[in-house]
């Protein structure tokens, strides 16, 4: 845990977040939904963090975060997390460039993402 603490010290949050992040989708803890309209149901106990598509991996901010925290406490908000994954040209925004998030459809609904590369999850993110 030292080993882990002093690392964190050494990186940037969004850095901390992302690795924390594949070792929870790695472990089968959390998974990443093959299709936002029709999104395959988690087993018990997975928690659904995100969607693919063949381009990107589109994250739910809040509950990304939560997955995390549950493991790493940062101490960062969801939003300087976002900013930062910006500045590295991981998060891909939207036609604004003042949002973080993107909306799309999920089931129906319209939800706010975040819109990653997706070749960072490679391995990851296959189900």
């Amino acid at each position: 845990m030292q080993e882990t603490m002093r690392a964190v010290q050494n990186e940037r949050a969004s850095e901390v977040f992302l690795d924390v992040l594949k070792q929870l989708l790695a472990s089968g803890e959390v998974m990443l939904a093959s299709n936002t309209q029709h999104p395959e149901q988690p087993a018990p106990g997975k928690t659904v963090v995100g969607y693919l598509d063949p381009q990107y991996v589109y994250l739910l901010p809040e509950v990304a975060f939560r997955a995390v925290e549950e493991i790493l406490p940062l101490k960062f908000t969801t939003s300087a997390i976002g900013s930062q994954l910006r500045e590295d040209g991981i998060l891909v925004p939207g036609t604004s460039q003042s949002h973080l998030t993107i909306q799309l459809r999920v089931r129906g609904s319209r939800v706010r993402l975040w819109r990653l590369r997706r070749d960072l999850f490679e391995g990851e993110a296959e189900d």
